[in-house]
Parts: C-alpha cells; structure tokens; sequence
C-alpha cells in the first residue's frame, strides 16, 4: 500500500546527444553535443514502487532513447523546435501507457557562438500529460 500523500518523481539529468543544430547551414554542417534532461511527475506514485516490477514504472532506458531518437532525427536550427519534438514524442508515449501528470524537457546547447558564454543556453518547456 502505497503512503498517503506519497508524490513522486522521475529525472533523467543531462542525456548528451550529437546532433545536427544551428542557424546556419554551415554550423549545422558539425555536430555538437546537446544536453536534454527530463523531469516527470505522475499524478499518482507509479505501482512498481510496490511490486519491483520494471513493468509497473516509467523505463529511464525507453525515455532515453526516445531522446536519443529525436534527437538525431533530423537537423536543427533552433533548441526550441528540438525540445519541443521532444515533448511531444513523450508526451505520446507517457499518454499511451496511460500514465497522467506533468512533464518538464529542458534541451541545454552547451556550445554557443557567443564570446564569453561559458555554459550555454537551456530552453525548458512542460506541458501535463
């Protein structure tokens, strides 16, 4: 039996994938390393927190790969437009295994070219599912 009150959360942090960005066609010409990190939070505590079954809980490995796959779908100009692909395609598939709740996909350019920029730039959007 689940605690009562119990709210749970599912963060995948910092998922690195090479892939084709930029304005201009030159820089997409390159790939470069993203950041993609998710953070999931399901209305109710998943049931595998009780049954140990991987079946009854959001597989980080299947998420992972719908990053992956997006990712590296396509070229992009704008970290926007990648995150919200992203969004999209867990969204869709956090909504046919019928879970429901929030999600949050923050995309992360590490490589800017803007002088001094250390870090880069994070674009973030959540949507509920």
């Amino acid at each position: 039996m689940v605690l009562t009150g119990l709210s749970t959360t599912m963060k995948i942090s910092n998922f690195e994938s090479w892939i084709s960005l930029g304005c201009t066609s030159e820089e997409q010409k390159f790939l470069q390393p993203v950041h993609l990190s998710v953070e999931i939070f399901p209305e109710t505590p998943a049931s595998g927190l009780e049954t140990d079954q991987l079946s009854d809980v959001l597989d980080y490995v299947e998420i992972c790969q719908i990053l992956k796959t997006v990712s590296i779908s396509k070229s992009f100009k704008l970290i926007e437009h990648l995150n919200f692909l992203v969004m999209q395609a867990l969204s869709d598939n956090l909504k046919a295994k019928k879970f429901k709740g929030q999600l949050k996909v923050h995309v992360q350019k590490l490589r800017v070219p803007v002088e001094n920029l250390r870090d880069g730039v994070t674009f973030s959007c959540e949507t509920r599912f």
